[in-house]
């Protein structure tokens, strides 16, 4: 019996040594992940702060709010929500962990909010119409230093000035995240969206099961780099008259040292009930612009927000009741001068010569097909943006080389309304051919030379071309 109670007793001091253990590296994450996220933050004048308002030996709770530190966007922000924006949340300390279920790790926590005491009065008021709108989070730290979250928010019904009504049926995030490097993964899980016209409830845009993925893989200051997805798995409008199921990726990824590609795709899936004169499956167009300088963009990404802030100021100096009109409008025609002089140089760094292109694919039923690809070969693009506007057609022609296929059945084509002489007059010049059920077209073209269906068409493109 002895044994047993200096066993029991050996374990209790261990488990509340590893209590009081783990306690204080839950306080040593914590800050940690508060200074990470505040390193990145702070440049869009966002700071966040946390408060430990009590602690027991298993237990703690703590006080974080956010608030803008940039004056003029605080003004602008406290228009629509309530700041600073404070949550409180409990923390229990592990290694055992129970309250949102058995678990191991450092630290669990939970926080209910409710979103009414988030936006300004009179918004909350108009949007919630007084029914309590809570969001609930929880989750834990990890011993290999993981934050994993979930967060619930109850069912949303907006009604904007009585015309349309939006409901947002419960919706959930559950999200993991490196808490030394802010990097992970998360999901966005939306049921339904529904948007009725109050004036004729008939008119009703359906939005079935509504997920966006989001892996961020690098941040390069407050830029995100990584993959996005958004799937939804029906859109219905008017009940079953007409319905589609989109999807759409993002990509900024970095596939060369230095260099960046980023890449989108749109797809259109099982379309019913259409609107249109022919019948479309499916649809998809993907863009891809690639071999970006990443410092370069970087530097683009600075000045934009430069630019950001001084238009903020300027907005806040118009809201003023003593406002020089006058002398604001000649601040912001010398802020648009500056703009048109420091932009061109900044975007041209961004590209590589040689490296940088675009691809663009598209497709309907997968019978029409669009491919288009152009590199960036020459520089040609001058120093203000005004000059760049005017000279277009000769930054192109000699900054450039492309190429282009096109692929189009009878039956789609005629929807374009193109006059049969006009359309006879394309097939006569080469421009297109006709393939009997199909017209088609390539073209070629680098600086000085343009090829459509093996024709040689320099004559539409010398006048804009450059000759060294």
């Amino acid at each position: 019996m002895k044994k047993i109670l200096v066993f029991i007793v050996v374990v209790l001091i261990g488990y509340f040594g590893s209590v009081a253990f783990v306690g204080s590296k839950s306080e040593e994450h914590h800050e940690k992940y508060i200074n990470q996220v505040n390193k990145i933050y702070q440049k869009h004048g966002i700071e966040l702060k946390s408060k430990l308002i009590k602690k027991s030996f298993f237990t703690a709770k703590y006080e974080l709010s956010m608030d803008y530190t940039n004056e003029n966007m605080k003004k602008i922000i406290a228009e629509f929500y309530t700041l600073p924006m404070v949550f409180e949340y409990d923390v229990e300390f592990g290694p055992l962990l129970f309250r949102n279920g058995f678990g191991l790790g450092y630290a669990g926590f939970y926080s209910k909010k409710s979103l009414n005491s988030v936006l300004a009065k009179d918004l909350s008021t108009g949007i919630f119409k007084g029914k309590e709108t809570n969001l609930v989070t929880k989750g834990r730290i990890t011993f290999s230093d993981k934050l994993i979250c979930d967060v619930f928010m109850d069912e949303i019904n907006i009604n904007i000035m009585g015309a349309v009504n939006v409901k947002v049926a419960e919706s959930s995030l559950v999200s993991k995240t490196d808490i030394k490097t802010l990097l992970g993964s998360g999901t966005v899980n939306i049921p339904s969206v529904e948007l009725t016209d109050l004036t004729n409830p008939a008119k009703k845009v359906t939005i079935e099961n509504i997920d966006l993925h989001a892996n961020i893989k690098e941040f390069i200051e407050t830029t995100l780099l990584g993959d996005f997805v958004l799937d939804i798995e029906k859109v219905s409008l008017a009940g079953n008259e007409f319905q589609f199921q989109p999807r759409v990726e993002v990509g900024m990824n970095e596939n060369e040292k230095g260099l960046l590609d980023i890449n989108a795709k749109l797809v259109y899936k099982n379309l019913k009930g259409q609107l249109s004169p022919i019948k479309v499956n499916n649809a998809n167009i993907s863009m891809a612009l690639n071999k970006l300088d990443k410092s370069s963009l970087l530097v683009l990404s600075t000045y934009f927000k430069e630019v950001q802030n001084k238009q903020l100021a300027l907005f806040d100096k118009m809201s003023n009741k003593d406002a020089n009109i006058t002398l604001i409008y000649q601040e912001i025609e010398a802020l648009n001068s500056e703009i048109a002089g420091k932009i061109m140089p900044l975007i041209k760094n961004v590209l590589v010569l040689n490296k940088t292109n675009l691809k663009i694919d598209a497709n309907i039923n997968k019978e029409n097909k669009l491919d288009f690809k152009a590199d960036y070969i020459a520089d040609g693009i001058p120093n203000r943006i005004d000059d760049f506007e005017y000279e277009l057609p000769t930054v192109l022609a000699n900054s450039f080389k492309a190429e282009v296929s096109l692929e189009v059945i009878k039956s789609i084509a005629g929807l374009l309304r193109v006059p049969s002489e006009q359309l006879a007059y394309y097939i006569s010049e080469g421009f297109i051919e006709d393939l009997g059920d199909v017209y088609t077209t390539k073209a070629n073209y680098e600086p000085v030379k343009l090829v459509v269906n093996s024709r040689d068409k320099t004559a539409l493109v010398s006048p804009f071309v450059i000759i060294e």
